[in-house]
């Protein structure tokens, strides 16, 4: 398909909400500066096709039942969980001074997002929040080959100008 990106690019998501302004990335690996048009051209039309088509129901329905497991169980690994509960407070303070505890009391939530599966909502949400978002940037890292050896070599100078204007007493001071 002409839609398709390289094999080899890698793409992923990334939702960051435990901040007072959340974000959503979708980021582009080992793929070229070439391809720009074409993978935001993709995301685009995919996202309209969400929003005309609707989501997976099965889908959602699975994502959410996935979460609501997490939470219930509340395996947080090795962290603790007074810390991973004062955590999740902290991220739903954050837009609610009166509700600390909204991230920790979910079970109503995750009813709540069940219902409004079937309802349009996620598609609703998509439309407002990605497509007709005005907040949008593309930030292109581009790499510069050798970077790292021309760094080295610079600070290996610096360095050596800096040893050279000292004194014997400053470099066995440095030394010990």
């Amino acid at each position: 398909r002409q839609r398709q990106m390289c094999i080899r690019d890698s793409v992923y998501s990334i939702y960051e909400n435990g901040i007072r302004q959340p974000y959503f990335s979708i980021v582009a690996k080992g793929t070229s500066l070439k391809k720009e048009k074409l993978f935001l051209d993709i995301i685009k039309q995919e996202l309209e096709r969400l929003v005309r088509e609707g989501f997976d129901k099965k889908a959602l329905l699975a994502g959410i039942n996935y979460y609501e497991f997490k939470y219930r169980e509340a395996d947080f690994g090795s962290y603790p969980k007074g810390l991973m509960y004062g955590l999740q407070i902290m991220d739903s303070w954050l837009y609610d001074e009166t509700k600390p505890f909204l991230h920790i009391e979910a079970l109503d939530t995750f009813g709540e997002l069940k219902r409004k599966v079937s309802e349009g909502y996620f598609e609703a949400l998509t439309d407002k929040y990605l497509l007709q978002n005005s907040h949008t940037s593309v930030v292109i890292l581009k790499p510069h080959k050798g970077l790292a050896a021309i760094q080295e070599e610079e600070n290996k100078k610096k360095l050596k100008d800096i040893l050279e204007k000292m004194t014997p007493e400053e470099r066995a001071q440095v030394k010990d």
